[in-house]
C-alpha cells in the first residue's frame, strides 16, 4: 500500500492558504484486493532538504492509529505569513506493514494579517463604461530567490506580467463573494517570470460587484433594480478597484514590496461594455499593443494616473486567500457560421 496524491485544503500544491491549521488528504493504491489502511504517519518541514533528511523542524504525527485519510488537521507549530512548508506520508496496512514515505507535497501561507498588506486600493482616474487597465513597471537589480503576487481585483480581474496572462485558462477572478464579509485574494509564483526590466498591469472588469454602475443601453439586459442605491451604502457593490503586491524575497536575504499605489498608471481598454448579464463589447481599433509588456504602443508615461480609492469605499471584508479552484473552461464550442449585421440606431445602439 502507498500514499499518492498529496493534498492541502484539497488543493494541489497551492499557494497563498488563509487557513493557518490547513487539512491534509490523499488517495491509497495496493496492489491486493481488500487493503485497507489501519495508520498513518505525516511529517512536514520548512525546506524540502530538511523533510528528506529526516529535520521535521514543523511537525511530526508520529503513528496515528486511524483508517482515515482525508481532513487531517495539521498540528504543528504555527504557520506564519508567507511561510513554506513540505510534507509526505507513510500509512500501515491492514497487516501492520508500513509503506514507505509518499513522494512530498508543499503549500505555502498567504497573508494572514491586513498589516501584512502594504499596497493600497486603487482605481481608474475616471469613470466610464470601457474596462480600465492598471499598470506599474518595476526593475530587479539583485538576484531573486523567490517572488509572488498577491492580487484582488473587483469585481473581475486579470493580471498580466510581462506580457503573459497570470492563471491562463481561468475565468471570473477572484471567486464570487459578500464582499461585506470576505473578498479573495490570488497568490501566483512569479520566480522564473522575472527580468531586469518588467511590467504588471491588471485589466478590470464590472462582475456582479461593479454591474449597476455601467452606462446602460436600450435592449441590453442588465438585471437591475432600485435596490442598487442601498446595496452600494451597505458596500456590497462598488465601483472597480484593485489591490495587489509584488513581493521580491532577494537571495542576499532582503526584500522588496511593490504595492499598488497613486504611483501607477492608468488607461482605458478596448473593451467598451462589459456586464455580467449583458455580455462583453470589444472594439479592436481601440486596441493598445504591447499594453501588458515593458514597452507599450503608447508610453506609460502618456497614461493617466491611478486613483487612491477613497477610505469610505473601501471593501468591508477580509482579505481571505482563495482556497478553492478557480473556474476554467472545460470544452470549447465552435460556431457552425458567422455572419455579420450592420447596426443602425433602431437597433437600440
Amino acid at each position: 500500500m502507498q500514499a499518492i496524491d498529496l493534498r492541502t485544503q484539497n488543493l494541489k500544491n497551492p499557494l497563498g492558504l488563509q487557513t493557518t491549521a490547513p487539512n491534509f488528504g490523499w488517495k491509497l493504491v495496493s496492489d491486493e484486493r481488500g487493503q485497507m489502511q489501519t495508520a498513518y504517519r505525516i511529517v512536514a518541514a520548512t525546506t524540502k532538504e530538511k523533510l528528506l533528511c529526516g529535520d521535521y523542524d514543523l511537525w511530526d504525527s508520529g503513528r496515528v492509529k486511524s483508517a482515515c485519510h482525508y481532513a487531517i488537521r495539521y498540528e504543528g507549530r504555527a504557520l506564519r505569513t508567507a511561510e513554506a512548508a513540505f510534507w509526505r506520508v507513510m500509512v500501515w496496512d491492514r497487516d501492520g506493514n508500513a509503506s514507505a514515505f509518499s513522494e512530498w507535497a508543499f503549500f505555502e501561507m498567504g497573508l494572514l494579517s491586513l498589516s501584512d498588506w502594504h499596497a493600497k486600493w486603487i482605481g481608474a482616474g475616471k469613470t466610464s463604461s470601457r474596462a480600465p487597465i492598471l499598470s506599474k513597471e518595476f526593475a530587479v537589480q539583485k538576484e531573486v530567490a523567490s517572488a509572488r503576487l498577491y492580487i484582488s481585483g473587483l469585481g473581475l480581474y486579470e493580471a498580466h506580467l510581462n506580457g503573459v496572462m497570470l492563471g491562463e485558462g481561468t475565468y471570473f477572478n477572484p471567486g464570487e463573494s459578500d464582499v461585506r464579509k470576505t473578498v479573495y485574494y490570488d497568490t501566483y509564483d512569479i520566480t522564473e517570470m522575472l527580468n531586469e526590466k518588467n511590467a504588471i498591469s491588471v485589466l478590470l472588469g464590472n462582475g456582479q460587484y461593479a454591474n449597476w454602475r455601467i452606462h446602460r443601453q436600450q435592449g441590453r439586459y442588465y438585471k437591475i433594480d432600485d435596490a442598487r442605491s442601498v446595496a452600494e451604502t451597505e458596500g456590497m457593490f462598488g465601483r472597480v478597484k484593485a489591490i495587489a503586491q509584488v513581493v521580491l524575497s532577494y537571495a542576499d536575504g532582503t526584500k522588496e514590496i511593490i504595492g499598488t499605489d497613486e504611483s501607477w498608471h492608468s488607461i482605458e481598454s478596448p473593451i467598451t461594455e462589459n456586464s455580467w448579464y449583458g455580455g462583453e463589447d470589444y472594439d479592436a481599433t481601440l486596441e493598445i499593443k504591447g499594453w501588458n509588456d515593458v514597452s507599450p504602443a503608447i508610453p506609460r508615461s502618456e497614461w493617466g494616473r491611478a486613483a487612491l480609492i477613497p477610505k469610505t469605499e473601501i471593501p468591508k471584508g477580509k482579505l481571505i486567500g482563495r482556497e478553492c479552484e478557480p473556474i476554467t473552461a472545460c470544452d470549447v464550442i465552435p460556431p457552425e457560421n458567422i455572419s455579420v449585421k450592420t447596426i443602425s440606431e433602431k437597433d437600440g445602439y
